[in-house]
């Protein structure tokens, strides 16, 4: 083959070649335009998530701030309670203890008070020995 006939075959591969590159690149950058969108969205995707959580991280502290007024709140009211059933002991173990016997029912009454002042609200000593004073009365039974 001649000098020419070589320089145009080496030509044509290098064309061939580059045929083949740009084909590639296109197809390359087809799929990247692609990629490119689907990023764009998941962006996107990802700052409306970010407000949202920041939105919610509002409404959490919110929350948290109820629930700690709410719980203070319970507690004045435990307290108040809790003074409420004493004085109510305090004014049957009186009433019994003056007497001196109780009937069935009114022990019932005063278990009932104690249970809650004692055990529900942890009362004090002096609401149990009002308990046990009034334990103590003989019981009658009024017919």
């Amino acid at each position: 083959m001649s000098k020419l006939a070589d320089f145009f075959l080496g030509f044509k591969k290098r064309y061939d070649a580059q045929v083949i590159r740009n084909e590639k690149m296109d197809e390359f950058l087809s799929t990247a335009k692609d990629n490119f969108g689907k990023i764009d969205k998941m962006n996107t995707s990802i700052t409306n998530l970010s407000e949202k959580v920041g939105t919610l991280e509002e409404k959490v502290d919110d929350l948290q701030g109820t629930i700690t007024d709410m719980g203070e709140r319970l507690e004045v009211i435990g307290r108040g309670t809790k003074i409420e059933l004493l004085e109510t002991l305090y004014r049957w173990h009186k009433l019994l203890c003056d007497r001196g016997w109780k009937t069935k029912e009114e022990m019932k009454e005063v278990t009932e008070l104690y249970e809650i002042y004692n055990k529900k609200l942890e009362g004090n000593g002096q609401g149990t020995q009002y308990y046990h004073d009034i334990e103590a009365l003989p019981e009658k039974e009024i017919a």
